[in-house]
């Protein structure tokens, strides 16, 4: 990590930097960290969904809360040691991670992973992101203390203004109906789930998937790419320390036949795939000699709201139905088939397989008919 991106000497301003650009980045992400002040909006959906009582659907942000004391006090010599931009990298992925944990634990229905994920991971990422803004607010404004602190503690208030009307929204969207009254009335299967994936990964650019693949921008194309393939390099770069501490380090991406199948509406995002799985055979064997194993898993088709964006409800319900009848199992994949693959990536079972891309269809994709 010596003199890499993260390090502190790569952050060092010149002579003629402003401070009063520091405000509005310190304030952007306690704006973005605040979203934990919205969970309320996520409580009584959760409670219909999991038949989970309201005790229990607090838990997730009392635990978050709870994690960004811990990790404040735990993590909070190495923030000033290491400096914000390793500091705002942790948060970055502790906190997008809880979201996409959480996502996982809704789409199994495990109310543990939801706790785990937006509790316990989130909350660290809430922590980290939260005290390394007021630090470098601080540092740049001895002669305005109190101002720097106040703005850093208005972003994090003031999340919750943005977070709740555009979580709302996004639950509305993804299949949550309310009554005039604002009571939930059902939740459709994956609603939440998918709510909680889009904030904590935003990849393919609205409108790119309706439109021809010639007529794809070099802009978006650069940026889905970045997104889907390069994001797995770079942070396995950057993890490596952490990788290399670990007794067990495994790295397991998710990619999908669209990689090597022709699909109508998928064009960029099945290129990325297909960068990205080569991504992991070359990951696999650069990392390999330090006993890191890199595999990926190529799930059919599940009916998630990217899909069904994609290709259409009825292009997507059809698909699964075909892949039902000419699967060697006689079923669609659900989640749980692909959490429980990944599962076995990350265990004790695999400690020697890497660099495969593992397919999880029932035997579908090697049917002849």
């Amino acid at each position: 990590m010596a003199n890499g991106f993260l390090d502190r000497s790569r952050i060092v301003a010149p002579s003629d930097w402003s401070r009063w650009l520091i405000p509005p980045a310190a304030l952007s992400v306690h704006l973005a960290i605040g979203q934990a002040y919205a969970w309320s909006v996520f409580k009584a959906p959760l409670e219909k969904a999991l038949t989970i009582t309201g005790s229990q659907s607090a838990l997730p942000f009392q635990l978050g809360i709870v994690m960004l004391g811990l990790s404040a006090a735990v993590f909070g010599t190495r923030v000033e040691r290491n400096g914000p931009r390793w500091a705002m990298f942790c948060s970055l992925v502790c906190f997008c991670s809880g979201f996409l944990i959480s996502a996982l634990g809704m789409m199994t229905k495990q109310y543990w992973l939801v706790v785990l994920g937006y509790g316990g991971v989130g909350g660290i990422g809430l922590g980290i992101g939260y005290i390394s803004p007021v630090s470098t607010l601080i540092k740049w404004f001895p002669d305005r203390p109190g101002m720097a602190t106040g703005i850093a503690i208005m972003g994090f208030g003031g999340g919750a203004l943005i977070a709740s009307p555009w979580s709302a929204e996004m639950l509305r969207a993804f299949g949550v109906s309310y009554d005039a009254a604002g009571k939930v009335l059902s939740v459709a299967d994956g609603a939440i789930a998918t709510t909680f994936l889009v904030h904590g990964l935003v990849d393919i650019p609205p409108g790119v998937l309706t439109r021809s693949v010639l007529e794809v921008s070099r802009e978006d194309f650069s940026h889905v790419m970045s997104v889907v393939s390069w994001s797995l390099i770079a942070a396995c770069r950057h993890a490596r320390p952490l990788l290399l501490r670990s007794t067990a380090p495994r790295v397991v991406a998710l990619t999908s036949a669209c990689s090597h199948r022709m699909t109508p509406h998928y064009h960029i995002a099945g290129i990325a795939k297909a960068a990205l799985e080569s991504a992991v055979l070359y990951l696999a064997m650069q990392l390999g000699r330090d006993g890191v194993l890199v595999n990926a898993v190529s799930a059919g088709l599940l009916a998630t709201d990217g899909a069904i964006r994609a290709i259409g409800e009825a292009n997507a319900q059809a698909t699964r139905a075909v892949q039902a009848k000419r699967s060697a199992t006689g079923r669609a994949i659900d989640p749980e088939d692909v959490a429980s693959c990944v599962s076995y990536l990350c265990s004790p079972l695999a400690r020697n397989v890497t660099g495969e891309i593992v397919t999880v269809d029932g035997g579908f994709s090697r049917a002849y008919l």
